[in-house]
């Protein structure tokens, strides 16, 4: 098991998790298809043990000096029994299952008084980090708050910028009801989207027809991506909620794209890498204008 640490250098946080480089890429025998014994095969979606965790509720106590022991979860969220299936070909229904159970077991994991913040993602297979190609999320219950998250809570101190963005038409990519996807006025990176309804601080708290609301958008970003570069983008979403003993926090749904070719978008990543700073060649609203005339194809 792995413990964590603080770098003294920069005041961050780092999980160090040896077992983890023990976990298959892909794998001959998939764990989640039937007849997987990780699995229940009669559930759709549902959430199993991450065979290769990075923290446990029941950490080693034997850590370096100056360590502390990785307390926390991390679960798998298997998102469907077929295996040959991604995000961007599932329906709303279907979606806003995944964001259903997910959140349900993301808040039993928050109520714990030991967890400060509870974190879901998903990669695009393979190429975008992952390291099974079954379609699947992630769940990391924290006992600390990250970085970007604490940066996001003092960002909603003077006011909502989420509510201040959602209609700037320039940016806005589409539009489900009162959920919005658009690229954010500074994104870390080319063609960021997020995806925000009403203000909630949790999406545990979503009532289920704006749930599928926002399964639908979150479906439009994917897609803008898949037809505007096709099978050149990997991507990340993730759900940012709100951490404990947090105030005003909205609840929104990150879409970040991931480009290896400079031949399809040119960025810099020397200076992102070496000081936190992104460097775009390319302004949000052309962005934004790019992904919805995909939208229209």
């Amino acid at each position: 098991m792995g413990e964590i640490r603080l770098d003294a250098l920069t005041g961050e946080v780092v999980i160090v998790s040896p077992t983890r480089a023990n976990r298959p890429v892909s794998p001959t025998l998939c764990p989640f298809c039937p007849p997987s014994q990780e699995i229940d095969p009669k559930k759709q979606v549902q959430i199993v043990q991450n065979k290769y965790p990075a923290l446990s509720k029941t950490p080693d106590e034997r850590i370096t000096k100056g360590g502390k022991p990785a307390y926390g979860v991390s679960e798998i969220v298997v998102e469907s029994l077929t295996h040959d299936i991604d995000l961007p070909s599932m329906d709303a229904k279907t979606v806003s299952e995944i964001i259903a159970v997910s959140h349900k077991r993301m808040f039993e994991l928050f109520c714990d008084p030991e967890i400060s913040y509870v974190h879901y993602f998903r990669n695009k297979p393979v190429s975008g980090g992952a390291t099974i190609t079954h379609p699947h999320s992630q769940i990391y219950a924290l006992p600390f708050v990250p970085p970007l998250l604490r940066s996001e809570v003092n960002g909603f101190a003077n006011g909502c910028p989420i509510c201040e963005s959602v209609n700037e038409s320039e940016r806005v990519v589409a539009k489900v009801g009162d959920v919005r996807v658009y690229v954010p006025f500074a994104p870390r990176t080319p063609y960021q989207m997020i995806v925000a309804g009403e203000h909630i601080e949790a999406f545990w708290h979503v009532k289920k027809n704006t749930l599928e609301k926002i399964a639908q958008a979150i479906l439009l970003s994917l897609n803008a991506l898949e037809r505007l570069f096709s099978s050149r983008v990997n991507y990340v979403l993730c759900a940012h909620n709100s951490p404990k003993n947090a105030h005003s926090f909205h609840a929104h749904f990150e879409v970040i794209p991931q480009f290896s070719d400079k031949a399809v978008v040119r960025f810099s990543m020397g200076l992102e890498k070496t000081t936190g700073t992104p460097l775009l060649d390319i302004l949000p609203e052309e962005m934004a204008f790019s992904l919805r005339e995909a939208l229209k194809l």
